[in-house]
């Protein structure tokens, strides 16, 4: 599922990393909470999808958070530029295999901006403060994605055909 790489060399690649990453917790919550509730009838399925809406908002509102504490450092204010994400099937698993699909972008784009960020000037992002608390709040996207990629690949196994 993952086409392109992230390439964060200065600040500016990285609030347009970010912006992305916002996009992507953006249609994430429109598709699951449209999609997914319209079409899942199975009540485990829902409470995930469920859980899962609630924590892309939480995502959203911390990646913009990064957002504006790297922000002022960056020259100018891009626009993220990806394509929609498109989560459906025409039955249970294959959405679900779908939705896995999100969930390995999503872990893939805060790994990758997590280890860049390793490598930038610290002072590029407002001081060793700024990327100390980067760091700490892009662990917590990268974990918290991990744990969404296993909830949706056990719930999925339970569901393929044997």
């Amino acid at each position: 599922m993952v086409s392109e790489s992230i390439e964060i060399r200065s600040p500016r690649d990285l609030v347009q990393a970010l912006a992305k990453a916002k996009k992507i917790e953006e249609a994430f919550e429109e598709v699951l909470h449209w999609r997914g509730f319209l079409t899942i009838e199975d009540p485990e399925t829902g409470r995930l999808l469920g859980r899962l809406v609630r924590d892309s908002e939480t995502h959203e509102h911390l990646v913009a958070s990064l957002i504006r504490m790297v922000e002022p450092f960056a020259p100018t204010r891009l626009e993220a530029q990806s394509a929609p994400i498109v989560i459906d099937g025409d039955d249970e698993v294959q959405f679900l295999q779908k939705l896995l699909e999100g969930e390995d972008l999503a872990y893939y784009v805060y790994s990758s901006i997590l280890d860049a960020l390793v490598h930038l000037d610290h002072q590029s992002v407002g001081g060793e403060h700024n990327a100390t608390e980067m760091r700490r709040m892009l662990g917590e996207l990268v974990s918290a994605e991990r744990r969404h990629r296993e909830l949706v690949s056990r719930l999925l196994s339970a569901r393929r055909p044997s």
